[in-house]
């Protein structure tokens, strides 16, 4: 019988996630990558060769082990965590913008203890080096072909889609 996830998350996705449940990859804003069986699942997918590829046929134009659509702190944590664990890993991120904000901070700058200024940093300062970074908007998804197609029209292909979205 397969595992059946609580409806009450509420940050991140992966597909293939039952209707509802939006976070089996990224555990309530913590930072951390659950532990136990989702954590498990993850990386053992990453390793594994998708045994229907061959009914499914991906016409992507580029194939990676894990794609995360959204690289605000969600997105990067999530990614620095699983390349910690398995740095062999082909970790992309699609992300349109240029800048990065570090949005827990702005409470700080509410509080006065940060500038707006602090908060902000070059995406590419962020993005961990070994992830290929995509500068580009999703347009939409085709997870029956476990893809999805860029704003420009680029296909991407994946294993895993991980959804770290504000």
């Amino acid at each position: 019988m397969p595992y059946r996830y609580p409806q009450r998350h509420t940050l991140g996705a992966v597909a293939g996630s039952p209707p509802g449940c939006r976070c089996h990859s990224y555990s309530h804003g913590t930072g951390r990558l659950r532990s136990g069986p989702q954590k498990q699942r993850i990386l053992n997918a990453a390793n594994q060769q998708v045994s229907d590829q061959e009914s499914q046929p991906v016409t992507a134009g580029r194939q990676h082990d894990i794609l995360i659509v959204g690289g605000g702190a969600g997105g990067q944590a999530t990614a620095a965590s699983l390349l910690k664990r398995q740095p062999d890993l082909d970790i992309a991120i699609a992300e349109p913008n240029t800048e990065h904000y570090y949005q827990p901070g702005w409470t700080l700058v509410g509080g006065g203890v940060f500038n707006r200024k602090d908060t902000v940093r070059p995406m590419a300062d962020v993005m961990h080096p070994d992830c290929h970074w995509y500068q580009a908007a999703v347009s939409h998804f085709e997870p029956e072909q476990r893809q999805l197609v860029l704003e420009d029209g680029e296909r991407l292909g994946y294993r895993i889609l991980i959804i770290a979205r504000d």
